[in-house]
């Protein structure tokens, strides 16, 4: 900073700072939702670079929480307020929410986050599930696979082709016998 700008400075500010004033680099401001505004600063360190002040403190809310009796779940968008932090992990806010709403971990699907700009909040949605059963009939099959419940079948590419060609030559639902056909059998006496 230079002179100047450090003179611009209310006197109070000035005080406090006297120590450091050279090594701020500059003072980014963070909006956290308990106070007006807090000021994160990047403090250069000579040993090891720029340091971040943080803490480690993450609070989770849900709001638009509804119950979707036809696939027997409840359904929310999930804010976490993570100020001075990364974003938190989807593990630990399965966990928070299944005390939340007592319920376990395992029937806690959560997805869909991104941090809104300037960091300190993410937005995303959460479904809880009344059972597993319920659980892996309703929620697509990559989110059950992100959680160990379904294994994708791995089928060669040409295969694959081959079933895609077959099934373009009928219509209607002569496709589903098509693309369930059983295998070539061939040379067998």
């Amino acid at each position: 900073m230079n002179s100047d700008l450090i003179d611009q400075l209310p006197s109070h500010r000035r005080k406090s700072w006297s120590c450091t004033l050279r090594e701020i680099h500059w003072i980014v401001p963070i909006i956290d939702p308990y106070s007006k505004v807090n000021f994160l600063h990047w403090v250069y360190d000579e040993v090891s670079g720029p340091i971040e002040v943080e803490t480690k403190t993450a609070t989770i809310k849900t709001r638009r929480c509804m119950s979707n009796r036809l696939l027997c779940r409840k359904q929310m968008v999930v804010d976490i307020y993570h100020p001075r932090q990364k974003s938190v992990k989807k593990t630990d806010v399965r966990e928070k929410l299944a005390k939340m709403f007592k319920t376990t971990p395992d029937l806690v699907f959560v997805f869909g986050f991104h941090t809104k700009f300037g960091g300190g909040r993410s937005v995303g949605f959460g479904l809880i599930y009344d059972s597993m059963d319920k659980a892996k009939k309703f929620e697509p099959k990559y989110r059950l696979a992100r959680h160990g419940l379904y294994e994708k079948k791995q089928i060669a590419r040409k295969q694959r082709k081959e079933k895609k060609n077959r099934m373009k030559k009928v219509r209607g639902t002569k496709k589903a016998k098509v693309g369930a056909a059983a295998k070539k059998v061939t040379g067998l006496t």
